[in-house]
């Protein structure tokens, strides 16, 4: 992916299905400790998916041939949910790094017992309560998460 100098390009970007014909844009910032996770960085992740999505590709693949692309993708078909994550040395509350990161999910992930503990704390909003009760039982069903905890944020 591009780099654009006033947004942040993501580390990762995973789409995801949901209960209505509007799929989830999952636009992850990954991190090694929850203090290098940046002020703000949400909607800077969003941005940057939003003008790529604006952007015509420069090609794409049909019918097994590499082929100019004429398509576009609209952002508005998405509903997109920024992420930071991040290893955690211990159960600590990120509530105050979800609003200061200005992102819709944290994820901090801490490891015991040779598996995961999750600690996901999100924002209290619809679209966002809509993506984790989708992706709840993935985490669930998972052999590499040990503890599954849920935190969800009230907006001021």
């Amino acid at each position: 992916m591009p780099r654009v100098s006033e947004d942040k390009r993501p580390d990762h970007v995973v789409q995801i299905e949901s209960d209505d014909n509007k799929p989830f844009l999952l636009i992850m910032e990954s991190k090694e400790r929850p203090a290098d996770l940046e002020v703000g960085i949400g909607p800077r992740l969003s941005n940057y998916i939003k003008w790529l999505l604006n952007s015509t590709p420069n090609v794409e693949l049909s019918n097994g041939q590499w082929k100019q692309s004429k398509c576009k993708i609209n952002y508005e078909d998405f509903k997109t949910i920024t992420s930071g994550s991040f290893i955690s040395p211990a159960k600590i509350d990120y509530s105050a790094l979800l609003k200061e990161s200005d992102c819709d999910v944290i994820y901090s992930c801490i490891l015991s017992q040779n598996k995961w503990d999750l600690d996901i704390y999100y924002r209290q909003k619809k679209e966002v309560i809509s993506f984790i009760e989708i992706t709840t039982p993935l985490f669930k069903n998972s052999q590499l998460i040990n503890q599954l905890y849920l935190t969800e944020v009230k907006e001021n």
